[in-house]
């Protein structure tokens, strides 16, 4: 798997903002989250096209 396959979303979404401190918190699990669920969605998708190759 390479860099090119799975693509990390932009984490300048992440810097904290000193009139909202708590918004960050907020920020940090969608991040993860979008993360999670676009490695999720690579894995299944190069799972389904491997096999129909085999």
């Amino acid at each position: 798997m390479s860099l090119q396959d799975l693509k990390i979303p932009d984490s300048r979404q992440l810097t904290p903002n000193p009139d909202n401190p708590f918004k960050i918190c907020g920020n940090v699990i969608t991040y993860s989250r979008n993360i999670a669920i676009d490695a999720f969605n690579w894995y299944a998708w190069e799972k389904k096209r491997k096999q129909q190759l085999a």
